[in-house]
């Protein structure tokens, strides 16, 4: 056949099925025997082009250019590969001198014969000439040939990309991009950065393409002298980070950070997708500027980050990097996809407290980064969700060291944090969960913050805000919302207050022209989180009891025991407790803080938080008015239960049983108010060693445990043992306090319990200081032989016991990041 006869062939159009109306396939197909017509007439091409090539002929020159063409129509690719056509070219391709014409012919042939045709891709894998084609890449004549071949090969099909991975393919392309070669093939730039992409979709590419690979192709993209236009800088920038994706390209394109600094600037100054001629160019530049945003957030948390210095130097300040990322703070609003990326960065980098505190006292990072938070709070929509997410996430960064907390209290104000407590902020969880985080951060060990958050929303009397504070929005949050990790940063929020007005002064706290009136009582809400029926109606008498010993309202400092005798106090001093104690009944009658308070210690998810929990509700029983938010936190059958296995070291079920024993042996006549008669030891372990007169009980004040002599101390919650002797040990001096300064609150049956937990508890407690000394007969509980339990509970009574904290690493992210986070948020319960 002459070159003629193949061009007239491929000009057929026989047997040639137009898909109709119904047919699944969107383009037209052969019939079977018109697919074999054509395959039978190109074998008889085949053999002119094999007699053409044994005798050297440059007719195949024109056979291979006639081909060439034909195999452009896709009805013709399928056959050109079925008649052994494709197979010849692919053959004689890597043959040493073989004509410049012939070898162009035979690219055109293989590449549009692979074109969407999988079964003539899969020939190219099978022969293993996919090598011979990246080796002509050396040849800048024939790039205009090699690069389309390349992408027709590989696209949509992952045998060859992997073949051609591992033949080294990135490394060709990086070699012309990189060197003086580019400017032969600046035409076909768009073209390689595709195949790039299918590249590194292949796992070998991670571990074998070049390193360098991300930093030649944004110094294309950002090359000033020779500017791309928007379709090759989106490609270029696209590509390169997609390779930036895996930890080995991110190392080593710290050494060029800033040119990753530059594309992500230019993406916003250079280039406006509104201005794009091609609505997909538009898209693919948007898509560009989010990629960025995740890859700088890996690429931050990696140790050298900032190269040459150590995080927190003195230096830090005055680098290239942290001044780019600081500008970018300062930007408009169009540009939220930089902020956010600076947010994580910079984030990353604050993560220990001289860099936190340097950042806020010395930078003032703080002050953008409250102005972009109230930029995106103040709006009718929740909008700039990932912006939103980063600032919080930053900002919780900067929160944790104490110095810092009151810069930041003016993210306490309604518009502020509590915006996204509200009802507002409900589209947004994550978003939401952060935002009460941070607001916990910045309560603990801050009195002025607590201030802030627990201050009338309006000092005017008259005005309807004057009865809220912050702090109501915040425990609305916690009543209306399902998910369990926003609940508990919720509670633990609100147990901070608590803890700060029963460890620091109140009047700072609380000033008296600030207090919210209310006539709400602390357990009006408190019987909807009641499992039992008997208990919601039982646990307490109607009538409440003003009066209150002055020794159990003083504040309890973490880090500092307990006063043992109120005569030490002047009459000052008895007035300003009073005050405060005043002040603090007043706010509590105000805020509903039980529920919470409740919370912390029925969970079991996070046995940390509930010994956290114990201390500051062991710390509330010091005054009256503490002593009636813990009654009311305690009044639920679960959280009882709660107490009992906190003291007895029994699970939940044994708790239940001890409960329905209480209330199954009910007092003898005349002995409403009072315990049992005896309550006496058995094997479960549940009772003393020694009888107790109920009588003798009341008379004398139940007796002590023995704790005087503990001074409150921090344990690491990794140790379990530790931690459950020091939740029973703050469990009997909340239980010892109940009883012996309020037992006139409770009625028979809870009080039963709690006589039975200080024996229970004392118990425990001695056997356990038996274990600590062995067979030596050391003192213990200040003096003189080893106590009985009567006699232990007889000292806790008169010296009023310490109470123990218990520092918590518990880690606020519960339930993951969803969106863009950082590296590593600390978060300090003590701090």
């Amino acid at each position: 056949m002459t070159p003629e006869d193949i061009q007239d062939l491929f000009k057929r159009t026989d047997g040639v099925l137009l898909p109709g109306p119904g047919d699944g396939d969107d383009e037209p197909v052969l019939t079977d025997e018109e697919r074999q017509y054509r395959i039978a007439h190109l074998r008889a091409v085949l053999l002119e082009a094999h007699n053409a090539w044994v005798s050297g002929s440059e007719d195949l020159d024109r056979i291979a250019e006639k081909l060439g063409d034909g195999s452009r129509h896709p009805l013709w690719r399928s056959p050109i590969g079925a008649s052994g056509i494709l197979s010849f070219f692919l053959g004689i391709l890597p043959t040493p001198g073989l004509r410049p014409l012939l070898r162009s012919h035979a690219l055109r042939l293989i590449g549009n014969s692979c074109a969407d045709t999988d079964e003539n891709r899969a020939r190219v894998v099978e022969s293993g000439r996919i090598h011979a084609i990246i080796e002509l890449l050396y040849d800048d004549s024939l790039l205009p040939f090699v690069i389309p071949v390349l992408y027709n090969v590989l696209v949509d099909y992952e045998p060859v990309q992997l073949q051609a991975s591992e033949a080294g393919l990135s490394q060709k392309l990086m070699e012309i991009l990189g060197g003086p070669r580019l400017e032969a093939c600046r035409l076909y730039v768009n073209l390689i950065c595709k195949i790039l992409a299918l590249l590194i979709t292949q796992e070998p590419e991670s571990r074998n393409g070049p390193p360098a690979t991300p930093l030649i192709l944004l110094s294309v993209a950002t090359n000033r002298q020779h500017p791309v236009d928007l379709e090759d800088f989106s490609g270029l920038a696209a590509v390169a980070l997609a390779y930036l994706t895996h930890e080995s390209f991110q190392k080593y394109i710290l050494a060029g950070l800033p040119l990753l600094l530059t594309a992500f600037s230019m993406s916003y100054t250079h280039f406006d997708p509104e201005q794009a001629q091609d609505p997909d160019d538009a898209a693919q530049l948007r898509q560009v500027r989010n990629a960025f945003v995740p890859v700088l957030a890996d690429i931050s948390a990696l140790p050298d980050f900032v190269p040459g210095l150590n995080q927190g130097g003195a230096g830090l300040l005055t680098h290239p990097i942290f001044q780019t990322l600081q500008s970018w703070l300062h930007g408009p609003p169009a540009h939220a996809n930089l902020q956010t990326a600076a947010c994580l960065a910079l984030g990353n980098l604050a993560r220990n407290d001289v860099t936190c505190v340097m950042f806020v006292r010395d930078a003032q990072v703080h002050q953008p980064l409250i102005n972009l938070l109230s930029r995106c709070l103040n709006t009718d929509t929740t909008s700039n969700a990932q912006l939103t997410h980063a600032a919080l996430s930053f900002l919780k960064n900067l929160a944790i060291p104490a110095p810092n907390k009151p810069q930041l209290g003016r993210l306490l104000e309604p518009n502020m944090l509590p915006r996204l407590w509200s009802t507002w902020g409900d589209s947004q969880p994550q978003t939401q969960f952060t935002a009460v985080s941070l607001g916990r951060l910045l309560l603990v060990g801050c009195p002025p913050n607590v201030r802030r958050l627990c201050a009338p929303l309006s000092l005017d009397p008259d005005s309807p805000a004057h009865d809220r504070s912050n702090l109501h929005v915040l425990t609305a949050l916690f009543e209306r919302s399902d998910a369990e990790p926003t609940k508990m940063e919720a509670a633990r929020a609100v147990a901070t207050v608590c803890r700060i007005l029963h460890s620091t002064p109140v009047s700072p706290v609380l000033p008296d022209d600030a207090s919210i009136p209310s006539g709400a009582h602390v357990t009006k809400r408190a019987k909807r989180d009641s499992t039992s029926l008997a208990e919601q109606t039982t646990i307490f008498r109607t009538e409440t009891h003003t009066s209150f010993s002055p020794s159990s309202a003083q504040g309890l400092s973490p880090v500092t025991s307990m006063p043992q005798s109120p005569e030490s106090h002047s009459s000052a001093s008895t007035t300003s407790t009073a005050s405060s104690q005043t002040r603090r009944a007043r706010f509590y009658s105000a805020h509903d803080l039980a529920i919470p308070l409740s919370f912390l210690i029925k969970q079991t998810r996070f046995p940390a938080l509930r010994s956290e929990a114990w201390f500051v509700l062991a710390l509330m029983c010091r005054s009256a008015d503490g002593a009636r938010v813990v009654q009311a936190a305690l009044q639920s059958f679960e959280a009882c239960r709660a107490l009992v296995e906190s003291v007895t070291g029994r699970d939940m079920a044994d708790g239940h049983d001890l409960l329905l024993a209480a209330s199954s042996s009910p007092p003898a006549e005349g002995q409403e108010d009072a315990p049992n008669s005896h309550v006496r030891s058995g094997s479960d372990g549940f009772g003393s060693g020694s009888g107790l007169s109920a009588a003798s009980g009341i008379g004398m004040g139940i007796e002590g445990l023995g704790l005087g002599s503990l001074e409150p101390q921090q344990v690491d919650p990794a140790t379990q043992a530790n931690m459950a002797r020091i939740d029973r040990e703050n469990g009997l001096c909340m239980v010892a306090e109940l009883v012996k300064n309020h037992s006139a609150d409770l009625l028979p049956l809870r009080k039963n319990i709690y006589e039975q937990l200080l024996l229970t508890g004392g118990e425990l407690v001695l056997h356990a200081r038996e274990d600590n000394v062995g067979n030596a007969e050391t003192p213990l509980g200040g003096g003189g032989s080893v106590m009985s339990p009567s006699q232990m509970m007889q000292q806790q009574m008169q010296m009023g016991g310490n109470v123990i904290n218990i520092s918590t690493g518990y880690d606020t992210n519960m339930g993951g990041m969803g969106a863009v986070g950082f590296d590593n948020i600390r978060d300090w319960s003590t701090q």
